[in-house]
């Protein structure tokens, strides 16, 4: 199936849409505040560290298996409880199909926008392994990543 260039998005960014984002429970043992993200593809998980009167953030995102804790267990939560000390929002965010670019990169654009809409200022986003394939395509696409 083919489409028309009427018919085409304009940018990746216009293939995933933020329905809303609830309260969710935390994982076993982990910190912050769970979140649940719909969107037009889907729901996933995200969990957030919120900064007082923060307008600066950064989100985490792992490699192919997805999950929360980054490259060691529980690194991102500690730096993000460091982070939240110092003024920063965190988020972190767990893929729908983890391994699937670009469906991950959709999921972090997703996380960008719940942000932006939450007051914060252009974000720095941070990824491992696979997650650094997603930044980096995500970052070429939004004019509110950072780096």
């Amino acid at each position: 199936m083919s489409t028309t260039p009427s018919q085409r998005p304009e940018s990746v960014n216009d293939l995933i849409k933020l329905f809303r984002v609830t309260d969710a429970p935390l994982p076993d043992g982990d910190t912050g505040a769970g979140l649940k993200f719909h969107t037009n593809r889907g729901e996933f998980s995200g969990i957030v560290h919120r900064a007082e009167r923060a307008d600066r953030a950064v989100i985490w995102v792992c490699g192919a298996r997805g999950g929360f804790g980054g490259p060691g267990p529980g690194t991102y939560a500690r730096l993000s409880e460091q982070l939240t000390g110092q003024g920063i929002t965190s988020l972190r965010l767990d893929y729908r199909f983890p391994n699937d670019l670009l469906e991950c990169v959709l999921d972090l654009l997703a996380g960008v926008q719940y942000l932006k809409e939450s007051g914060h200022g252009p974000v720095v986003v941070v990824g491992h392994s696979f997650g650094g394939a997603v930044v980096i395509a995500a970052g070429a696409t939004s004019d509110h990543i950072k780096g």
